[in-house]
């Protein structure tokens, strides 16, 4: 172990301070570590010597960049520096020895989380995801310690301008990384909130009168169930004074565990490292003669009769091999006396066999057998028409919304194909239809198809984009259509654009935290999807006895109708067929106006207090005059020409009624609607707007 001296005094106070002293200082920083690996120590504690001795030596960076810095801590030095600072301008609790730690850890993890993005990794619930995703919810946590405001996503210009000149990538993702973090953010902020209110209630109960810890199986449900971390549950828990029984979430979490190992399944060849790799002929041609290398991915089978189906390799393979989305080829293999299908075509995990599904229709099919292999043509040009598509609609995506939208994965086959890619809201509807128009514009230009193997440097020099998460050797292909949509790409394609024929998006849906999916057809699949739609719309139109363009407004008619209908059944319901019965009403003289007023229970409809107002005013009035009435939850009052010349204004009388109740409401001079709060002050409230009239009246 090498350790570099600070220099004294120690911050544990003393000066003579060693290295193995575990002070707790920070005048010694270990700095290297040499392993000198010398022996292979068996089971049973025995020692042979290594053939080859060597030194396994582990240098700390960073710690080497403190000491050269002449910094005690490698968040002084110029990588971390402006991160921290930048953190402590936003965090009002940062400046306590605890703040300090959360600020550098917050700095930490914001180096961490931003280069697994920029790397292709997206928050998620397992493997590289989960990490990321456990990355970034630990620096959420400090940042709440610390009262962080706008997140780690405000330290991403920070990064970039410390480390966006080394690592280019970081800047070129900026946007993404941003919006990424943020989303995260917030959604584990959601999270914690509802698990905090269930600690809450935890934390209740115990103040009234339970002082045990949280058990572990409640800090397990709170992390389970809530997300909650059982640090956070610690934390929180800690400033009521209980505690939480660690060892008892640490059991239950490995229980869980347990359960998840054996619910997981997963198919393994036993020999697949044994197993060919075939030649791909598939871009050049759909059929060619080829051997049958091998049945089956255990060894041992070397027959197929007819009505089996196993794993077959045939060299060279006209059949694509399902990878980057597309799926893979079927297609047929035919010989003499027999024949067989292709289901499917795949690649063997962790190799590069491609494999062919094979179920013997006729005959037998042996091992070393020459057989023709025949791809699905008709297939394989509706699954190349809707892969070419989705590079067309990555470039008509970029343009319409901006270079940020960076493509998630997709899905390509002969029905249909998805586009997933990171973005922060929802398409609007002009937005949609403007990337689908360039697509056809793109497509009607009939651009021809160039490809080209290169090494992936120069493939990045001339525009090509990747996909994000997607790993590329030394070389690799290039689509280019025309120049304007050119990518990274191994799948198959038409050779002109125009042979895509047209393209339908047919809708755009949230797949997750900034990840959106587009589902497109194209080619026949829009042909028939045209034929779907239009035959819905002629039997819609000749059901109204209208033509197609005039379906929507006939629709309309028919809407208000039925709204109109229901409004009517209501009233009926409520009060016959005129709705609201006005037997109850009165009407007197007030001054030289007729004053007309109902006390209706039971009914909270406003609309039905605004309709039995109409039809008081009309009806009992005469059409002049003030009506009121008065309802379970609202007002309505009408005035009459007489009632307005007088000065008398429907706004304020029932601006005066609600405030009885504890309502508002207001309106216009001629009518006006308000609400009842305390239907126990109905009659105060008519009696109110009855006085109100007889002032007015009286000036």
């Amino acid at each position: 172990e090498i350790y570099f001296d600070m220099g004294g005094p120690c911050t544990c106070g003393r000066t003579d301070c060693r290295p193995d002293d575990e002070c707790g200082g920070d005048r010694w920083v270990e700095v290297w570590n040499l392993v000198f690996m010398e022996f292979d120590q068996a089971a049973d504690g025995t020692r042979m010597p290594l053939p080859v001795p060597c030194v396994d030596t582990g240098m700390g960076l960073e710690r080497i960049t403190a000491a050269v810095a002449g910094v005690r801590s490698i968040y002084e030095t110029d990588l971390f520096a402006p991160l921290v600072a930048g953190f402590r301008q936003r965090a009002p609790g940062g400046n306590t020895p605890e703040g300090r730690r959360s600020i550098n850890v917050l700095a930490d993890h914001l180096r961490s989380a931003a280069f697994l993005m920029a790397d292709g990794v997206v928050p998620s619930n397992e493997t590289r995801g989960y990490v990321l995703r456990r990355v970034i919810r630990r620096a959420a946590i400090h940042g709440r310690r610390v009262g962080l405001q706008g997140g780690l996503a405000a330290g991403v210009d920070d990064l970039i301008e410390v480390m966006g000149e080394a690592y280019p990538e970081l800047a070129e993702h900026r946007a993404m990384i941003a919006s990424t973090l943020g989303a995260e953010e917030a959604g584990f902020a959601r999270t914690i909130e509802s698990g905090v209110e269930r600690l809450e209630t935890l934390l209740d109960k115990r103040d009234a009168g339970d002082a045990r810890a949280i058990s572990g199986a409640d800090a397990f449900k709170l992390y389970d169930t809530f997300g909650l971390p059982v640090e956070l549950t610690a934390e929180l828990a800690a400033e009521r004074g209980v505690t939480v029984d660690r060892e008892g979430f640490d059991v239950a979490l490995g229980e869980q565990r347990e359960r998840s190992k054996k619910a997981t399944t997963s198919v393994a060849f036993e020999t697949a490292a044994n197993v060919p790799i075939a030649n791909f002929v598939g871009y050049e041609t759909l059929g060619t003669l080829a051997t049958v290398v091998q049945i089956g991915t255990t060894a041992g089978r070397h027959e197929l009769h007819s009505g089996e189906e196993d794993l077959v390799v045939i060299d060279p393979t006209p059949f694509y091999a399902q990878a980057g989305g597309q799926t893979g080829d079927t297609g047929t293999l035919s010989w003499d006396g027999g024949s067989a299908t292709v289901l499917d075509t795949t690649y063997l995990p962790r190799t590069e066999s491609r494999v062919s599904s094979v179920r013997v229709d006729a005959g037998v099919l042996t091992a070393g057998k020459t057989v023709l292999a025949a791809v699905d043509s008709a297939r394989r040009a509706q699954v190349a028409r809707h892969h070419s598509a989705t590079h067309l609609l990555h470039k008509a995506l970029r343009e319409v919304l901006g270079a940020t939208v960076v493509q998630r994965g997709s899905y390509v086959g002969p029905e249909y194909t998805t586009f997933d890619f990171s973005f922060d809201r929802a398409l609007t509807g002009p937005e949609i239809a403007d990337v689908e128009a360039r697509v056809n514009a793109a497509i009607r230009h009939n651009y021809t198809r160039d490809v080209a193997v290169m090494p992936i440097a120069d493939a990045k020099k001339t525009g090509a984009v990747a996909i994000f998460d997607e790993k590329y050797g030394e070389s690799v292909r290039v689509i280019d259509f025309g120049g304007w949509a050119r990518e990274l790409c191994g799948g198959t394609h038409v050779e002109h654009s125009g042979d895509i024929g047209a393209a339908i998006i047919l809708g755009e849906t949230s797949i997750g935290q900034g990840t959106r999916r587009i589902e497109m057809v194209v080619g026949e699949a829009a042909e028939q999807r045209w034929r779907a739609d239009i035959g819905a719309l002629r039997d819609v139109a000749r059901s109204l006895r209208a033509k197609p363009n005039e379906v929507p407004e006939r629709v309309g008619h028919l809407q208000q109708q039925v709204a109109k209908l229901q409004r009517d059944l209501e009233a009926a319901r409520r009060g016959g067929a005129g709705g609201v019965s006005l037997a109850s009403a009165t009407v007197e003289t007030v001054g030289d106006l007729q004053f007309g007023a109902l006390v209706v229970d039971d009914v909270a409809d406003g609309d039905a207090i605004s309709d039995a107002c109409d039809r008081l005013f009309a009806e009992r009035l005469g059409g002049d005059g003030v009506a009121v009435v008065v309802g379970a939850t609202a007002v309505a009052v009408k005035a009459g020409p007489t009632a307005l010349r007088a000065g008398v204004k429907a706004g304020e009388l029932v601006k005066v009624a609600a405030e009885v109740t504890g309502a508002r409401g207001g309106g216009r001079p001629d009518f006006a609607r308000g609400g009842i709060k305390d239907g126990s002050q109905r009659g105060r409230a008519l009696q109110a707007v009855r006085a109100a009239v007889a002032e007015t009246e009286a000036r």
